[in-house]
C-alpha cells in the first residue's frame, strides 16, 4: 500500500487510531506479543507450554467439579440404571475401547441402551426413554467415574476411536497432548453439520489456547444447551 510507512504520520492527535490485522487466526491473546527487534515492531507467538502448574490446575478443577458433579447427579445416574436394568436386556454400562493421552488406550465408559426390549415388552415402551437420555446426554454421565481416576478430562478434545487414529497424520496427533474431554467446543455444535476439519480445528485451538476461564466458558454453554434441549423435549412432549 503507497504510503503505509507514513500512514501513522497523517493521523490527527487523539482523534483517530491506526489497526493492524496480522492475519493470525485460532491464537489466543496471552501467546501473541509485540516486541522491537532493530527498530521494527515484530509480532511473537508463543509456543504451546503445558507447565507442571497448569496440568496440577487442571487436575484439581476436574477433581472438585467433577466430584460435585457425581454427587449431585448420583440419583439421576442410579435411576437410569435401574430403568436400563428393568426395560433392557443388555448391560447397564457399555465399554468402548478409545484413545487417551499420549496415545495410550482407556475405556470409555456409558450406559447401555434399551433399544433391545424383553420378549414381550411393548414396542414403543423402551424407545422413548433411550431416545430421551441420548437427547440430554445422560448416557454420558458414567464418564464422570473416568474424570476422577484420571483417564479423562471435564473438557478436552473428543476420544478418538483405535481404527480412527491410524489415519492420524502429525497435526491430528497433537490432540493427545491433552485428556480427552466429556464436552469440548467441538461438542458445542451439532455432530451432524460440524465436518471433521472443523472439529479438529476447534480441539487444536482448545489444547493450544488452554485456560481455566476458557473450561469455565465451555461447561456453562454445555449446561445451557442441554437445558434448551430439555425445554424442547418438554415442548415436543405437550
Amino acid at each position: 500500500m503507497p504510503g503505509e510507512r507514513n500512514a501513522d504520520r497523517h493521523r490527527e492527535t487523539g482523534r483517530h487510531h491506526l489497526v493492524v490485522a496480522p492475519g493470525l487466526t485460532d491464537l489466543g491473546g496471552p501467546r501473541i506479543n509485540t516486541r522491537p527487534v532493530a527498530g521494527l515492531p515484530l509480532i511473537h507467538v508463543e509456543t504451546p507450554r503445558f507447565e507442571v502448574g497448569k496440568r496440577f490446575t487442571k487436575r484439581a478443577f476436574d477433581l472438585v467439579i467433577g466430584g460435585l458433579l457425581l454427587l449431585v447427579l448420583s440419583l439421576v445416574m442410579a435411576v437410569t440404571a435401574l430403568s436400563i436394568r428393568l426395560v433392557g436386556i443388555g448391560p447397564v454400562l457399555t465399554r468402548e475401547q478409545r484413545i487417551g493421552s499420549g496415545g495410550r488406550p482407556f475405556t470409555l465408559l456409558g450406559f447401555g441402551s434399551v433399544d433391545a426390549r424383553r420378549p414381550g415388552a411393548p414396542r414403543r415402551a423402551p424407545a422413548r426413554p433411550g431416545a430421551r437420555r441420548r437427547r440430554f446426554g445422560l448416557d454420558e454421565f458414567p464418564q464422570l467415574f473416568s474424570v476422577l481416576t484420571g483417564t479423562m478430562s471435564l473438557v478436552g478434545p473428543r476420544a478418538p476411536l483405535e481404527d480412527e487414529v491410524t489415519g492420524f497424520d502429525g497435526l491430528e496427533h497433537r490432540r493427545f497432548l491433552m485428556k480427552p474431554g466429556m464436552t469440548g467446543l467441538g461438542e458445542l455444535y451439532e455432530h451432524s453439520t460440524l465436518p471433521w476439519e472443523e472439529r479438529l480445528r476447534l480441539d487444536m485451538y482448545y489444547i493450544e489456547n488452554w485456560s481455566i476461564v476458557g473450561d469455565v466458558i465451555i461447561l456453562w454453554r454445555t449446561a445451557r444447551a442441554a437445558r434448551r434441549r430439555t425445554r424442547r423435549g418438554r415442548i415436543r412432549a405437550r
